[in-house]
């Protein structure tokens, strides 16, 4: 699982949170393979339900959202998950969980990452694990910036 490039930033993200390490200070996966072992601690939950192509376009996976919307809102309600990380997905799930015009506790410097507080749980609309956009190591601290920030203002 450590090979395939969607888990690579997800395990990263967790072992850093899980160890309060930014991507510079951990291993890599292939030189320590146990990072991998988080992935035990978080639940994976995908939009759509059914097998797709590498990639799904946004007309299918509003339908597909729809259609699994009732076993998606199960399934965070049994995980009862902390963190929400949507992997370019919120937009899809914004207008169930809270008020349109709500606005992000956090937002990213550079505007990538938006966290929403809702219930207690961080909701982080962010680019899809597998993105091309920026490299694995601004990926992965700028979405633990946004937590552990996010984290610090809720306590305030």
């Amino acid at each position: 699982v450590w090979k395939n490039r969607s888990w690579q930033p997800l395990i990263y993200i967790t072992y850093g949170l899980f160890n309060n390490k930014r991507y510079e200070e951990m291993n890599y996966i292939r030189d320590d393979k146990s990072m991998a072992e988080v992935l035990k601690s978080i639940a994976y939950i995908n939009t759509n339900k059914m097998p797709a192509l590498k990639q799904t376009d946004n007309s299918e996976l509003q339908v597909n959202y729809e259609m699994w919307k009732p076993v998606l809102f199960k399934q965070m309600e049994v995980f009862n998950p902390k963190v929400i990380l949507f992997a370019n997905t919120f937009w899809l799930y914004k207008k169930d969980l809270m008020d349109e015009s709500c606005q992000p506790t956090y937002v990213s410097p550079n505007g990538s990452i938006h966290a929403y507080v809702k219930d207690g749980k961080i909701l982080l609309d962010a680019y899809h694990p597998n993105q091309k956009i920026c490299s694995h190591s601004i990926y992965v601290n700028e979405i633990l910036d946004a937590i552990r920030k996010t984290l610090s203002l809720s306590i305030e």
